[in-house]
């Protein structure tokens, strides 16, 4: 197993390392729990909200990591981000912590964190332990030294994972879009340049989407949703990204991933007057049934309101897509 490995699944972002310390291991004296994110790589971890009027209360987010020794699954866990500050005593420290028993427990000092991103959920990690007695460790540890020389931790491969600088460029450009009047399209000008800005605003489209409609799906008003917050709830684009639809909230609708699958499939739309449409054909088909209560229902509408699917998209599906 390789760099090569990891840069090539596209499901997840380029991968950023750290060299463990013993303090990461529960091998130091005073162990607080989980490994230290340095403050260089917070940029690629959900952002917390630190205020001194909270300095005496631990900060933190869920999120959910699959977990992996020497390239085995270990298992995926829901664990903590947090910024803690031990009463307000000491500047705020990032670390995960919590259920990483199955890889920091197989752990020493000098071992090898790999970490990646995914690019459609924010909050799910992938936690990659090198030990120094693996065959892999030799790999890895020699494709950072040269790519990074001697430090403790740093970003692989050529480009850097999104950051949240980058998130919140990209919601800038959209939120600036969404201030002028309505395109359906990208004008070749305004297509994203890079891959990176392409992550980004599909990233920063899917949060703003999903906000506006509580996380529950447009058509239905339901979503299925974990403990820790995580909803299957997903933002479609009305007129697809691969057509250079819009980033903009006004061509997205938030929608279960049954139902988001069925829209983009074409098996319904939405009419002049916001209600569901699906064609005798469709519904005469028995895999189809749970369509049927649906038709003439009207879709639930974003919150605020300017944010609601704009008539020209709804119309442009209709007569591109639904069936």
């Amino acid at each position: 197993m390789s760099l090569d490995y990891l840069l090539a699944d596209g499901e997840w972002d380029n991968p950023f390392f750290k060299v463990l310390a013993n303090n990461d291991t529960g091998a130091a004296r005073g162990h607080q729990g989980g490994f230290v994110v340095p403050i260089g790589l917070r940029r690629y971890f959900p952002k917390l909200s630190f205020t001194r009027a909270a300095a005496e209360v631990t900060v933190d987010r869920f999120v959910r990591a699959a977990l992996f020794v020497n390239g085995e699954s270990a298992g995926t866990v829901v664990t903590r981000y947090q910024y803690q500050t031990w009463g307000g005593k000491k500047s705020p420290e990032s670390r995960i912590t919590g259920n990483l028993a199955l890889i920091l427990g197989r752990a020493t000092g000098g071992d090898i964190l790999v970490i990646q991103r995914s690019l459609h959920e924010l909050d799910n990690f992938r936690f990659w332990l090198f030990t120094r007695d693996s065959p892999e460790f030799d790999l890895i540890f020699r494709e950072i030294h040269e790519k990074t020389g001697e430090q403790k931790w740093g970003v692989l491969g050529a480009e850097a994972p999104l950051s949240q600088e980058d998130l919140e460029s990209a919601a800038k450009v959209i939120q600036s879009s969404e201030e002028r009047e309505f395109a359906l399209f990208d004008s070749f000008a305004a297509v994203a340049s890079s891959r990176k800005e392409r992550l980004a605003r599909a990233a920063a489209f899917r949060v703003r989407v999903m906000n506006a409609y509580g996380s529950l799906c447009a058509v239905c008003g339901h979503a299925f949703k974990t403990p820790h917050g995580k909803s299957e709830i997903e933002a479609a684009h009305i007129a697809p990204r691969g057509l250079r639809g819009v980033d903009d909230a006004r061509n997205g609708l938030a929608l279960c991933r049954s139902h988001h699958w069925a829209f983009d499939q074409g098996l319904f739309g939405i009419g002049e007057h916001r209600t569901v449409l699906v064609s005798k054909r469709i519904l005469a088909m028995a895999e189809n049934s749970r369509l049927g209560p649906l038709v003439g229902t009207r879709i639930r509408e974003a919150n605020p309101f300017r944010f609601r699917p704009a008539d020209v998209a709804l119309e442009w599906h209709r007569n591109n897509v639904l069936l």
